[in-house]
C-alpha cells in the first residue's frame, strides 16, 4: 500500500531536522525572566482605611500573601503575586463563592519580585510534609505484612481479605487507612465504571480524615489526583499535584507529580485559564529540578515541543524540529525500551507538525519512518497508535493527490487494525461513509 504514495526517503530525516534546530529555543535554555505577574484582586476601596480593614479581615480566615496597591485610583486588596496566571486562577475560582468582587489582574515585575506558590488546599496539608508524619511506612506491622503478600496476586482474594480485615481497625488506626486505599485502587483497577467509587475510598485517606501513614496518605493522594483529572475537573486536579509534591518527601514521586500538573497546565491553557509560555517556563523549571528523573525529563520535554503547536499563534515547524531533535537526543538513551512510548510519540508527532507547516515530504518521511522502526501493536499515550497515526498522515497525503481508492483502504485498515485508537474513533465518526462504501465494495 504505502509504495502507491512515494518512496520512503530516509536519508533526508534527520539532517533536515538538525540543520535549523541550533537556533530554537530547547527545554535546556535558562528560564526567560518573567516581565508581568499574577494577583487575585479581592475588593478596590476609595478609602485607604476600608483597604486595611478587608486586609485584616481576609488575614483572620487564614489567607496569605495579601497586600494593599493603589490600583486606576482605589486601594485595592491583592492576593499574591504569582508567577503563572493558572495560579491567580486557581484562587479565583476558589474565593469568588465567598467574595464578591473577585478578578485575576496583571502587574509588572518588580525588582527582586519573589512570588508565591501557595494554592487552596485539596487534601489539607498545608504547613505539613510526608517526613512530619508520626508514622512513615507500615513495614513491620503483622497485618499489613500479611495483606501486603496478597497484593498482586487474585484481585478478587485479596478484596475478600481486605474487607474481612476492614472491622479489626478503627478509623483512627492507620491499618485502617491502609485498607481502605487498597480497597479504592482495586476500583480504580477495575476501569471507568469505578472510578466514582475508587474516589469516594481514596479521599478520605488522601484528606487525613482515615487515619493512614505517610507512604499510603501519599499512595492515595496520588491515585485521586488522577482520579480527579479524570472527572474533567482540571484546576482541582491541578492543585492536588501541586500539594501532593509539596507533601511528599520521595524524589520519584515530586517528579511525577511537577510532570502532571505541568501537563495540566498545557490543558489549562487551552481552556483559557494560563498561557503556554507560562507552561513553557514551568517546563523548564520542571526538567532541571530532576535532573535523575530521565522518564519524567524526556515526557516534559515532549510537551515543551508539542506546545508551540498548540499554542494561538502556532509554530508547527517549530514543534517538528524540536521532536526531530528528540528523537536524536534520547534514542540512545533508551535502555531496555524504557523510553519507547516518548520517542515513537516524537516520532509520529515530527511528522503530524511538519505536514501542519507545509513539509509535505519531511512529514512523508516520518510517517514512513514510523511504520518502518514502531512495532505496529504498540500503544503510545492516551489510544494514540503512533502506527493508525502513520497511517492517518498518508490517508491524507492520498486525498490531496486526489487517490480516493488508496485513502479508503487505508482507513479502512485503520477501523480494522486499531479499533480502540483515539484515530479509529475519528474515523468513523468524519469518515464512515468512506469505510462503509469500502466494505460494501468487497
Amino acid at each position: 500500500m504505502l509504495a502507491l504514495l512515494r518512496p520512503c526517503c530516509r536519508a533526508f530525516l534527520f539532517a533536515a531536522v538538525l540543520c535549523s534546530f541550533a537556533a530554537a529555543q530547547t527545554i535546556e535554555d535558562a528560564p526567560p525572566s518573567p516581565t508581568t505577574c499574577h494577583g487575585v484582586q479581592l475588593g478596590a476601596h476609595d478609602l485607604r482605611s476600608d483597604a486595611d480593614q478587608q486586609l485584616s479581615s481576609l488575614l483572620a480566615t487564614g489567607l496569605s500573601d495579601l497586600l494593599i496597591e493603589e490600583r486606576d485610583g482605589r486601594h485595592c486588596v491583592l492576593q499574591g503575586p504569582f508567577a503563572y496566571e493558572v495560579e491567580a486562577i486557581a484562587w479565583q475560582h476558589q474565593l469568588r463563592d465567598t467574595i464578591s468582587d473577585v478578578s485575576v489582574v496583571s502587574m509588572p515585575v518588580g525588582e527582586g519580585q519573589t512570588f508565591s506558590d501557595a494554592l487552596p488546599a485539596v487534601y489539607g496539608t498545608t504547613g505539613q510534609t510526608a517526613a512530619s508524619a508520626a508514622l512513615a511506612s507500615m513495614r513491620g506491622i503483622s497485618a499489613y505484612t500479611a495483606l501486603e503478600a496478597l497484593d498482586g496476586g487474585n484481585a478478587a482474594v485479596y478484596r475478600t481479605a481486605l474487607k474481612n480485615a476492614l472491622p479489626s481497625h478503627p478509623t483512627s488506626d492507620p491499618m485502617h487507612g491502609y485498607i481502605v486505599a487498597n480497597l479504592g485502587i482495586l476500583d480504580l483497577k477495575a476501569g471507568r465504571d469505578h472510578y466514582t467509587s475508587a474516589l469516594s475510598q481514596l479521599r478520605p485517606v488522601a484528606d487525613g480524615t482515615i487515619a493512614a501513614s505517610a507512604s499510603v496518605r501519599v499512595m492515595a493522594m496520588v491515585r485521586s489526583a488522577w482520579l480527579i483529572h479524570q472527572t474533567g475537573d482540571r484546576l482541582q486536579a491541578f492543585r492536588a499535584w501541586r500539594e501532593t509534591e509539596q507533601f511528599s518527601n520521595s524524589e520519584t514521586v515530586k517528579a511525577r507529580c511537577r510532570v502532571e500538573w505541568v501537563a495540566l497546565m498545557m490543558e489549562l491553557a487551552e481552556c483559557d485559564k494560563g498561557t503556554h509560555a507560562d507552561m513553557r517556563h514551568a517546563a523548564q523549571v520542571a526538567y532541571a529540578a530532576y535532573p535523575n528523573q530521565l522518564k519524567r525529563r524526556a515526557v516534559l520535554e515532549l510537551m515543551f515541543a508539542e506546545t508551540f503547536s498548540r499554542q494561538p499563534a502556532a509554530r508547527h515547524a517549530l514543534s517538528a524540529q524540536l521532536c526531530g531533535a528528540f528523537v536524536e537526543k534520547y534514542t540512545p538513551l533508551n535502555v531496555n525500551g524504557a523510553l519507547d512510548r516518548e520517542i515513537y510519540s516524537a516520532m509520529y508527532q515530527a511528522g503530524l507538525f511538519h505536514e501542519r507547516a507545509g513539509n509535505i515530504s519531511q512529514a512523508l518521511d516520518w510517517y514512513e519512518h514510523v511504520l518502518s522502526v514502531v512495532p505496529s501493536d504498540f500503544e503510545g499515550f492516551a489510544g494514540a497508535h503512533p502506527h493508525a497515526e502513520a497511517l492517518g498522515g498518508l490517508s491524507r497525503q492520498a486525498a490531496r493527490d486526489g487517490n480516493t481508492e488508496l485513502q479508503r483502504a487505508i482507513l479502512r485498515d485503520i477501523v480494522k487494525q486499531y479499533p480502540n485508537s483515539q484515530l479509529a474513533r475519528k474515523i468513523l465518526n468524519g469518515y464512515s461513509h468512506l469505510v462503509q462504501e469500502t466494505g460494501s465494495e468487497e
